[in-house]
């Protein structure tokens, strides 16, 4: 959604990317990778909002110390975000590398990091990524979330849902101004905004 402040446009389409958050493809930000400050960088340069980590495909803890925390050191002075999947894949298991309690550990050390929670923020343990993050200032959770189903072996149901803009907050993500066209020495100041709040769900059937 895009607010004029004082003309109505169509400039939207060309300023469709602007409503998008874009993060860094995980298997080339792995922890441990070595030059992971000039990987932070070069994506900073083109304009890619932060990097996404799903722990569990990559074997690491997020709460590692000594494996992860001089990136997230690096990510808070480029201003970028994580997003970390969280929670059981699909179902909760000890072996789980990627719990609430773990993620909480890393927002209150980096309180200045915005942390994006994949799936609610805990997939399947719910009542532990209640009282883990629930009221954390620096958490926030992407709400998103994927089951398959079959009623036999040879017919599998994929379910997805997800709400954009959940609390439906009028959030502007990206400003500029431009000529009035309407009187050239004036300028107009254009608010792209997020999406007010918007359910999608699909159903995928194979067969």
């Amino acid at each position: 959604m895009i607010e004029l402040k004082t003309v109505e446009s169509a400039e939207h389409l060309v300023q469709a990317r602007a409503l998008l958050q874009e993060y860094g493809d995980t298997r080339r930000n792995d922890p441990a990778l070595v030059d992971f400050k000039e990987e932070i960088k070069r994506l900073k340069n083109n304009n890619i909002c932060g990097v996404k980590f799903q722990p569990d495909i990559q074997r690491f803890f997020p709460d590692d110390k000594d494996l992860t925390y001089r990136l997230y050191e690096e990510l808070v002075r480029a201003g970028m975000k994580v997003m970390f999947h969280i929670g059981g894949e699909p179902l909760p298991s000890p072996k789980d590398r990627s719990k609430p309690h773990m993620i909480r550990n890393v927002a209150l050390d980096f309180p200045e990091l915005k942390i994006v929670g994949a799936h609610l923020a805990g997939l399947n343990v719910w009542d532990e990524t209640y009282d883990m993050l629930a009221g954390l200032d620096n958490i926030y959770m992407e709400s998103s979330l994927s089951y398959n189903f079959s009623f036999n072996s040879e017919t599998i149901f994929t379910v997805r849902a997800g709400v954009l803009n959940l609390t439906n907050q009028k959030n502007v993500i990206n400003r500029y101004y431009k000529v009035d066209p309407n009187n050239s020495e004036q300028a107009v100041q254009v608010n792209n905004l997020s999406l007010e709040m918007t359910p999608n769900v699909s159903l995928r059937i194979k067969f």
